[in-house]
């Protein structure tokens, strides 16, 4: 089954034309929040498709963020855990 994203989008400064956008990323149990504070929608300066490209950039940039993180530090603890196993390995001998 594909991820599925659901959006909430609460006025931060009406006056400002600034909303916070919460994404959330539903994969199965795996479920990723994101947030963007302080977006700007003043359509007058900027067409709403682009805001609209703008904020689905941001959100899915943040996840492919944290999913390159995990995965760099999943390989960084493996290589440790190798690394202190042998060490106490040694010990023992």
């Amino acid at each position: 089954m594909a991820a599925t994203w659901t959006v909430k989008i609460d006025v931060a400064d009406r006056s400002a034309k600034l909303v916070n956008v919460t994404g959330t990323r539903t994969d199965g149990a795996d479920v990723r929040v994101y947030a963007l504070n302080g977006v700007s929608v003043d359509t007058h300066d900027t067409p709403l498709a682009t805001i609209k490209t703008q904020v689905v950039n941001a959100l899915y940039a943040a996840y492919a963020k944290q999913v390159a993180n995990t995965a760099t530090d999943a390989a960084l603890i493996a290589g440790w855990e190798a690394a202190l196993a042998t060490a106490l390995n040694a010990k023992e001998s």
